[in-house]
């Protein structure tokens, strides 16, 4: 019997919480047909044994392995293989609620392109955040979706994982995860995949549990990942020229202020390029942010930003 989900978990580095991953999975209360596919990026440790371990005692387990190429190849290798109705994604770190596909049935027979549902932040002290879709929306084209969550001034969810999708649909409109972005390929992926549906749905629920990872891009100086981030904020408010994604794209510079200046530097030129979304901003800390720039330079006004961010928490604390 062919399986009605196709999990694809890529897999880097992740012997810590791999198995935590996948039996979140295992876990789950739905009576549907599931397969699991691990896609082993040429991980240094343990994580491709682990791998392998699980595919042999689960017959619902694959194990691909592959030298690294980054998690945007790992997605598509995982992609190819699935056979299932629908594609989710799930990072080796995180998990998922046990009623995530249980709930995902209930749309089965609408055959939506896209659903969308609501996760939920956690670490080792316990649960942060929920985060809902800010709309519910049943069988709406992905574009009215997104401008249907610009009218109230907010974009869907900027990671792949925040979805399931339709294995025909993908295939049929060539939607895979681009090659050569290490940061912000997933909200590229899933910006591009409501471009192309024709059926969206949202689940309010918060069924994805995601991983506070203290060493991501958004905590550590990385130039190539900071670039990626800012060029992928530019290139969604292209795809959806909407104030939501100026805002977006805006206080993605302040990511300068983490960066040394000579590598700040190196990314005027795309900054420049881009000069006219800033334009478009409506919210207020994002107008805030460019008056500040325009003030101090990229560089300065992402510093000066920070300084009054921390001044705000310390107010508030």
């Amino acid at each position: 019997m062919s399986p009605i989900y196709s999990v694809v978990i890529p897999v880097y580095n992740a012997e810590k919480f791999l198995e935590s991953a996948i039996g979140s999975v295992l876990k789950q209360t739905s009576d549907s047909e599931v397969e699991i596919i691990l896609v082993n990026d040429g991980s240094r440790d343990g994580s491709g044994a682990i791998c392998d371990r699980c595919a042999e005692q689960n017959d619902c387990i694959y194990a691909i392995h592959q030298e690294n190429q980054g998690v945007s190849a790992a997605r598509n290798a995982g992609i190819a293989a699935a056979r299932g109705q629908y594609v989710l994604f799930l990072d080796s770190d995180d998990r998922w609620d046990e009623n995530l596909l249980a709930t995902l049935d209930s749309f089965l027979t609408k055959q939506p392109d896209v659903i969308e549902f609501g996760h939920y932040r956690f670490s080792d002290s316990g649960i942060r955040r929920a985060f809902a879709p800010a709309c519910t929306v049943e069988g709406m084209p992905g574009t009215d979706y997104v401008a249907k969550l610009g009218a109230v001034h907010q974009i869907p969810t900027p990671a792949c994982w925040a979805a399931a999708y339709r294995r025909v649909f993908l295939n049929e409109q060539q939607l895979r995860f681009p090659m050569g972005i290490r940061y912000g390929e997933d909200f590229y992926f899933y910006m591009h995949c409501l471009k192309q549906a024709q059926s969206v749905y949202t689940v309010p629920d918060s069924l994805y549990g995601y991983r506070i990872n203290e060493a991501s891009v958004t905590q550590r100086p990385n130039p190539k990942g900071i670039q990626d981030v800012i060029t992928v904020g530019a290139q969604m408010y292209r795809l959806f020229p909407d104030s939501a994604f100026a805002d977006y794209y805006c206080m993605q510079i302040w990511l300068l202020e983490k960066l040394e200046k000579k590598d700040a530097a190196a990314m005027y030129d795309l900054l420049r390029e881009n000069r006219d979304i800033l334009k478009h901003v409506s919210g207020r800390r994002a107008r805030l942010a460019r008056a500040l720039y325009a003030i101090f330079g990229w560089y300065g006004g992402a510093k000066v930003l920070h300084l009054l961010s921390n001044a705000a928490k310390r107010v508030k604390g």
